[in-house]
Protein backbone atom coordinates (compact mmCIF):
# COMPACT_ATOMS: atom_id res chain seq x y z
CA UNK A 1 0.00 0.00 0.00
CA UNK A 2 1.34 3.58 -0.61
CA UNK A 3 1.63 5.50 2.39
CA UNK A 4 1.39 8.95 0.98
CA UNK A 5 -1.03 11.37 2.96
CA UNK A 6 -3.40 11.85 -0.08
CA UNK A 7 -4.60 8.39 -1.50
CA UNK A 8 -5.88 8.31 -5.12
CA UNK A 9 -8.90 5.92 -4.09
CA UNK A 10 -10.19 4.60 -0.66
CA UNK A 11 -11.48 1.14 -0.70
CA UNK A 12 -14.68 0.61 1.67
CA UNK A 13 -15.14 -2.72 2.90
CA UNK A 14 -18.62 -3.25 5.15
CA UNK A 15 -17.62 -6.33 7.31
CA UNK A 16 -20.60 -8.44 8.78
CA UNK A 17 -19.68 -11.48 10.50
CA UNK A 18 -17.16 -12.28 7.50
CA UNK A 19 -13.86 -11.95 9.20
CA UNK A 20 -11.88 -14.23 7.39
CA UNK A 21 -13.48 -13.09 4.00
CA UNK A 22 -12.80 -9.78 4.43
CA UNK A 23 -9.23 -10.72 5.09
CA UNK A 24 -9.02 -13.03 2.30
CA UNK A 25 -10.54 -9.77 -0.04
CA UNK A 26 -7.99 -7.45 1.63
CA UNK A 27 -4.80 -9.36 0.88
CA UNK A 28 -6.11 -9.76 -2.79
CA UNK A 29 -6.02 -6.06 -2.77
CA UNK A 30 -2.52 -6.58 -1.55
CA UNK A 31 -1.81 -8.76 -4.12
CA UNK A 32 -3.07 -7.45 -7.24
CA UNK A 33 -3.60 -3.67 -6.96
CA UNK A 34 -0.79 -2.11 -9.03
CA UNK A 35 0.14 1.44 -10.02
CA UNK A 36 -2.32 2.97 -7.41
CA UNK A 37 -2.05 4.47 -4.60
CA UNK A 38 -5.06 3.93 -1.76
CA UNK A 39 -6.21 3.40 1.84
CA UNK A 40 -8.96 0.43 2.97
CA UNK A 41 -11.51 1.47 5.17
CA UNK A 42 -13.09 -1.44 6.88
CA UNK A 43 -16.53 -0.81 8.88
CA UNK A 44 -18.02 -3.61 11.05
CA UNK A 45 -21.56 -3.68 11.38
CA UNK A 46 -21.33 -4.45 15.33
CA UNK A 47 -20.61 -8.47 14.24
CA UNK A 48 -20.59 -9.72 17.86
CA UNK A 49 -18.45 -12.42 16.74
CA UNK A 50 -14.52 -11.02 17.25
CA UNK A 51 -14.69 -9.73 13.84
CA UNK A 52 -12.78 -6.61 14.99
CA UNK A 53 -9.78 -7.89 16.95
CA UNK A 54 -9.79 -10.66 14.50
CA UNK A 55 -8.59 -8.07 11.65
CA UNK A 56 -7.04 -5.62 14.01
CA UNK A 57 -4.23 -8.19 14.68
CA UNK A 58 -3.82 -8.94 11.09
CA UNK A 59 -4.34 -5.73 9.43
CA UNK A 60 -2.41 -3.08 11.35
CA UNK A 61 -2.23 -0.38 7.91
CA UNK A 62 -6.41 -0.49 7.97
CA UNK A 63 -8.53 1.99 8.76
CA UNK A 64 -10.93 0.32 11.20
CA UNK A 65 -14.48 1.73 12.07
CA UNK A 66 -17.35 0.73 14.54
CA UNK A 67 -20.54 1.16 13.67
CA UNK A 68 -22.37 1.41 16.76
CA UNK A 69 -25.27 -1.22 15.84
CA UNK A 70 -26.03 -3.23 12.75
CA UNK A 71 -26.50 -0.14 10.55
CA UNK A 72 -26.98 -1.68 7.69
CA UNK A 73 -25.03 -1.47 3.80
CA UNK A 74 -25.39 2.08 2.84
CA UNK A 75 -25.66 3.56 6.17
CA UNK A 76 -21.87 1.69 6.67
CA UNK A 77 -20.48 2.42 3.73
CA UNK A 78 -22.06 6.55 4.54
CA UNK A 79 -19.35 5.92 7.40
CA UNK A 80 -16.47 4.95 5.69
CA UNK A 81 -17.01 7.92 2.80
CA UNK A 82 -16.94 10.16 5.89
CA UNK A 83 -13.68 8.56 7.29
CA UNK A 84 -12.11 8.56 3.09
CA UNK A 85 -9.48 10.92 2.13
CA UNK A 86 -9.40 10.47 -1.59
CA UNK A 87 -11.54 11.88 -4.20
CA UNK A 88 -12.67 8.32 -5.62
CA UNK A 89 -13.87 5.69 -3.88
CA UNK A 90 -14.45 1.93 -4.58
CA UNK A 91 -17.10 -0.07 -2.80
CA UNK A 92 -16.62 -3.32 -2.27
CA UNK A 93 -18.19 -6.19 -0.74
CA UNK A 94 -16.69 -8.59 1.45
CA UNK A 95 -17.25 -11.56 -0.51
CA UNK A 96 -15.05 -10.49 -3.37
CA UNK A 97 -11.94 -11.02 -4.60
CA UNK A 98 -9.49 -8.77 -7.15
CA UNK A 99 -8.44 -10.52 -9.54
CA UNK A 100 -5.87 -8.79 -12.06
CA UNK A 101 -5.29 -5.32 -11.66
CA UNK A 102 -9.20 -4.38 -12.05
CA UNK A 103 -9.19 -1.96 -9.85
CA UNK A 104 -6.70 -0.03 -11.42
CA UNK A 105 -8.41 -0.20 -14.72
CA UNK A 106 -11.63 1.03 -12.68
CA UNK A 107 -9.98 3.76 -11.76
CA UNK A 108 -8.23 4.71 -15.12
CA UNK A 109 -11.54 4.74 -16.80
CA UNK A 110 -13.45 6.94 -13.92
CA UNK A 111 -10.39 9.60 -14.30
CA UNK A 112 -10.54 9.75 -18.18
CA UNK A 113 -14.37 9.76 -18.50
CA UNK A 114 -15.30 13.13 -16.56
CA UNK A 115 -19.41 12.41 -17.44
CA UNK A 116 -19.16 9.37 -15.72
CA UNK A 117 -20.38 9.61 -12.19
CA UNK A 118 -19.91 5.46 -11.19
CA UNK A 119 -18.96 2.33 -12.80
CA UNK A 120 -17.86 -1.29 -12.07
CA UNK A 121 -16.61 -4.32 -13.45
CA UNK A 122 -17.71 -8.05 -14.49
CA UNK A 123 -18.19 -10.21 -11.63
CA UNK A 124 -17.46 -13.90 -12.02
CA UNK A 125 -18.92 -16.76 -10.58
CA UNK A 126 -16.13 -18.95 -8.57
CA UNK A 127 -16.10 -20.97 -12.08
CA UNK A 128 -15.13 -17.76 -14.07
CA UNK A 129 -18.99 -17.62 -15.42
CA UNK A 130 -20.00 -13.89 -15.83
CA UNK A 131 -22.34 -13.24 -12.32
CA UNK A 132 -25.31 -10.60 -11.66
CA UNK A 133 -22.98 -7.37 -12.13
CA UNK A 134 -25.46 -5.13 -13.24
CA UNK A 135 -29.13 -3.86 -14.42
CA UNK A 136 -31.05 -1.67 -16.32
CA UNK A 137 -33.44 0.68 -14.18
CA UNK A 138 -35.82 -0.75 -11.85
CA UNK A 139 -39.27 -0.64 -13.38
CA UNK A 140 -42.62 -1.81 -13.09
CA UNK A 141 -42.21 -3.94 -16.77
CA UNK A 142 -38.87 -5.20 -15.24
CA UNK A 143 -40.61 -7.31 -12.62
CA UNK A 144 -43.39 -8.06 -14.99
CA UNK A 145 -40.94 -9.31 -17.79
CA UNK A 146 -39.01 -11.34 -15.11
CA UNK A 147 -41.95 -13.84 -14.68
CA UNK A 148 -42.67 -14.08 -18.38
CA UNK A 149 -39.95 -16.26 -19.59
CA UNK A 150 -40.07 -14.87 -23.12
CA UNK A 151 -40.03 -11.63 -22.25
CA UNK A 152 -36.91 -11.54 -19.53
CA UNK A 153 -34.40 -9.25 -19.92
CA UNK A 154 -31.36 -10.79 -21.55
CA UNK A 155 -28.02 -9.31 -19.78
CA UNK A 156 -26.33 -8.89 -23.56
CA UNK A 157 -24.36 -5.72 -22.17
CA UNK A 158 -22.78 -8.35 -19.73
CA UNK A 159 -21.04 -9.24 -23.13
CA UNK A 160 -20.22 -6.71 -24.21
CA UNK A 161 -16.14 -6.09 -25.52
CA UNK A 162 -16.37 -2.42 -24.77
CA UNK A 163 -17.88 0.05 -21.79
CA UNK A 164 -21.53 0.14 -21.71
CA UNK A 165 -24.42 2.15 -19.75
CA UNK A 166 -26.53 0.47 -17.90
CA UNK A 167 -29.09 1.23 -14.95
CA UNK A 168 -26.76 0.88 -12.44
CA UNK A 169 -23.68 -1.59 -11.25
CA UNK A 170 -24.25 -3.32 -8.11
CA UNK A 171 -22.78 -1.91 -5.10
CA UNK A 172 -19.83 -5.26 -4.53
CA UNK A 173 -18.33 -3.74 -7.04
CA UNK A 174 -19.40 0.08 -7.15
CA UNK A 175 -16.52 2.98 -8.15
CA UNK A 176 -18.10 6.28 -7.52
CA UNK A 177 -16.55 10.05 -8.14
CA UNK A 178 -16.70 11.09 -4.46
CA UNK A 179 -18.24 14.54 -5.95
CA UNK A 180 -21.17 12.65 -7.33
CA UNK A 181 -21.85 10.63 -4.17
CA UNK A 182 -21.61 13.41 -2.10
CA UNK A 183 -24.10 15.68 -4.56
CA UNK A 184 -26.32 12.70 -4.39
CA UNK A 185 -26.61 12.92 -0.66
CA UNK A 186 -24.62 9.30 -0.75
CA UNK A 187 -27.09 6.25 -0.13
CA UNK A 188 -30.65 6.77 1.67
CA UNK A 189 -30.58 6.21 5.36
CA UNK A 190 -33.95 4.66 5.13
CA UNK A 191 -32.29 1.57 3.28
CA UNK A 192 -31.40 -1.16 5.54
CA UNK A 193 -30.37 -3.94 2.08
CA UNK A 194 -30.98 -4.26 -1.28
CA UNK A 195 -31.48 -1.52 -3.40
CA UNK A 196 -29.49 1.18 -1.59
CA UNK A 197 -27.44 1.38 -5.48
CA UNK A 198 -29.94 1.35 -7.82
CA UNK A 199 -31.39 4.33 -5.98
CA UNK A 200 -28.49 5.93 -5.75
CA UNK A 201 -27.57 5.35 -9.04
CA UNK A 202 -30.77 6.85 -10.22
CA UNK A 203 -29.82 10.23 -8.15
CA UNK A 204 -26.50 10.18 -9.75
CA UNK A 205 -27.85 9.91 -13.31
CA UNK A 206 -30.05 12.85 -12.40
CA UNK A 207 -27.00 15.16 -11.85
CA UNK A 208 -26.50 14.31 -15.80
CA UNK A 209 -23.56 11.20 -14.78
CA UNK A 210 -23.29 8.35 -16.46
CA UNK A 211 -23.32 4.88 -14.90
CA UNK A 212 -21.13 2.30 -16.87
CA UNK A 213 -20.00 -1.21 -17.29
CA UNK A 214 -16.36 -1.75 -17.69
CA UNK A 215 -15.93 -5.17 -18.83
CA UNK A 216 -12.22 -5.41 -19.03
CA UNK A 217 -12.39 -5.14 -14.94
CA UNK A 218 -13.21 -8.32 -13.63
CA UNK A 219 -13.11 -9.28 -9.93
CA UNK A 220 -14.30 -12.94 -8.11
CA UNK A 221 -17.69 -12.57 -6.15
CA UNK A 222 -18.83 -15.03 -3.65
CA UNK A 223 -22.32 -14.00 -4.03
CA UNK A 224 -24.41 -14.61 -1.09
CA UNK A 225 -20.83 -15.59 1.20
CA UNK A 226 -21.35 -12.12 3.17
CA UNK A 227 -25.26 -13.05 3.54
CA UNK A 228 -26.87 -16.34 2.75
CA UNK A 229 -27.82 -17.84 0.13
CA UNK A 230 -31.31 -17.30 -1.62
CA UNK A 231 -32.51 -20.49 -0.77
CA UNK A 232 -31.27 -20.03 3.10
CA UNK A 233 -32.59 -16.61 3.64
CA UNK A 234 -33.85 -15.82 6.95
CA UNK A 235 -37.35 -14.70 6.84
CA UNK A 236 -36.27 -11.15 8.04
CA UNK A 237 -33.98 -10.72 4.94
CA UNK A 238 -36.58 -11.68 2.51
CA UNK A 239 -39.09 -9.26 4.01
CA UNK A 240 -36.58 -6.50 3.98
CA UNK A 241 -35.38 -7.43 0.31
CA UNK A 242 -39.40 -6.94 -1.07
CA UNK A 243 -39.59 -3.52 2.02
CA UNK A 244 -36.71 -2.47 -0.10
CA UNK A 245 -38.54 -2.94 -3.79
CA UNK A 246 -41.39 -1.07 -2.06
CA UNK A 247 -38.92 2.17 -0.59
CA UNK A 248 -37.52 2.14 -4.15
CA UNK A 249 -40.67 2.51 -6.34
CA UNK A 250 -42.08 5.39 -3.83
CA UNK A 251 -38.14 7.07 -4.08
CA UNK A 252 -38.21 6.96 -7.85
CA UNK A 253 -41.55 7.29 -9.09
CA UNK A 254 -44.44 8.19 -6.44
CA UNK A 255 -46.32 6.98 -3.90
CA UNK A 256 -48.79 5.31 -5.82
CA UNK A 257 -46.05 2.96 -7.65
CA UNK A 258 -45.48 0.45 -4.49
CA UNK A 259 -49.20 -0.06 -4.49
CA UNK A 260 -48.59 -1.36 -7.98
CA UNK A 261 -45.69 -3.52 -7.26
CA UNK A 262 -47.31 -4.90 -4.75
CA UNK A 263 -50.74 -6.09 -6.72
CA UNK A 264 -48.15 -7.35 -9.63
CA UNK A 265 -46.46 -9.61 -7.02
CA UNK A 266 -49.39 -10.69 -6.35
CA UNK A 267 -51.20 -11.37 -9.15
CA UNK A 268 -48.43 -13.20 -10.62
CA UNK A 269 -48.13 -15.30 -7.46
CA UNK A 270 -51.78 -16.13 -7.72
CA UNK A 271 -51.38 -17.03 -11.48
CA UNK A 272 -48.80 -19.27 -10.59
CA UNK A 273 -50.79 -20.65 -7.59
CA UNK A 274 -53.57 -21.96 -9.71
CA UNK A 275 -51.39 -23.32 -12.28
CA UNK A 276 -49.58 -25.61 -9.42
CA UNK A 277 -52.85 -26.07 -7.45
CA UNK A 278 -52.62 -29.87 -7.48
CA UNK A 279 -48.91 -30.01 -6.41
CA UNK A 280 -48.33 -29.42 -3.20
CA UNK A 281 -44.66 -28.26 -2.64
CA UNK A 282 -45.63 -25.96 -5.21
CA UNK A 283 -49.00 -24.68 -3.39
CA UNK A 284 -47.04 -24.57 -0.52
CA UNK A 285 -43.63 -22.23 -1.65
CA UNK A 286 -46.15 -19.65 -3.09
CA UNK A 287 -47.94 -19.64 -0.10
CA UNK A 288 -45.30 -18.86 1.70
CA UNK A 289 -43.83 -15.65 -0.67
CA UNK A 290 -47.52 -14.00 -0.60
CA UNK A 291 -47.00 -14.22 3.24
CA UNK A 292 -43.39 -12.93 3.05
CA UNK A 293 -45.15 -10.23 0.41
CA UNK A 294 -47.26 -8.86 2.23
CA UNK A 295 -45.94 -9.08 5.28
CA UNK A 296 -43.30 -6.55 3.86
CA UNK A 297 -45.89 -4.25 2.09
CA UNK A 298 -47.05 -3.96 5.90
CA UNK A 299 -44.18 -2.63 6.91
CA UNK A 300 -43.76 -0.03 4.20
CA UNK A 301 -47.12 1.27 4.87
CA UNK A 302 -46.18 1.14 8.41
CA UNK A 303 -42.92 2.91 8.26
Amino acid sequence: MNDSPQPQLSIIIVNYKTPQLTYECIKSIYDKNHGLSYEIIVVDNDSGDGSVDYLRERLNDVILLEAPGNIGFGRANNMGVSAAHADTLLLLNSDTVIIDNSIKTLYDYLQSHPDTGACGGLLLNRDGSIGYSTSPQLTLGHYFRAYIPRLKHKPTELYAKEPVEVGYVIGADMMVRREAFERAGGFDRDFFLYCEESELSFRIKKLGYRIMLVPDARIIHLEGMSGTKVKQKSEFIQIEQAFSRFLYFRKVYNRRYPYYLYMLFMSQYTVSLLRGAFKRDRRRELTYRMGIMHKAFRKYLAR
